[in-house]
């Protein structure tokens, strides 16, 4: 019984190191902007220890952010005009965005009741599907804070090369 309690936590911490130390921890380090020089002559344990504790609870923050954006962007003619590309085997007959994800995480649960393996296959599918998610929240995040502040660097700024092809491009990839 122990082991099992040992091996269900396995899939969990995964979920949390991908969906919530890696997005938060690439905002941060996109936010604070630091010179590759200033991360060399700072780096230590502490520090990486305070990078990860951080990003843990921004990941936090971008799921939050995320959820709001998810609810933004999933109005049912978003819903009706992405089912025509897909090839569902098992089509949802709704278009209301909370009832989908209620059949999904059915259909997920169903399957983790039945299959330890494909209940382990799902968490690490469920865990990139949320970092996705976090790092758009997160992009927007970097965004906004670049366009209010002129300070984030790394070649995303809102100066004055125009770095908006690139911006478009970036928020293409990561909200589809």
């Amino acid at each position: 019984m122990a082991t099992d309690n040992v091996s269900g936590l396995v899939p969990e911490i995964y979920y949390d190191v991908i969906a919530r130390i890696a997005a938060g921890v690439s905002v941060l380090v996109l936010v604070i902007s630091p010179t590759w020089e200033h991360i060399e002559k700072s780096a230590s344990f502490a520090s990486f220890i305070a990078l990860v504790g951080l990003g843990y609870i921004v990941g936090h923050v971008l799921t939050t952010i995320s959820a709001m954006l998810n609810y933004v962007i999933w109005r049912p003619w978003f819903i009706m005009t992405v089912r025509k590309f897909m090839r569902l085997n098992y089509e949802f007959h709704t278009t209301s965005a909370s009832k989908i994800f209620d059949a999904v995480y059915t259909r997920l649960d169903w399957v983790s009741m039945r299959d330890a393996n494909g209940a382990a296959i799902l968490k690490k599918m469920e865990a990139g599907a949320a970092l996705t998610d976090s790092l758009f929240a997160g992009w927007i995040v970097v965004l906004l804070y670049s366009w209010l502040t002129h300070q984030v660097g790394w070649g995303i700024g809102f100066d004055d090369r125009p770095n908006y092809i690139l911006i478009a491009l970036v928020t293409i990839l990561l909200g589809f």
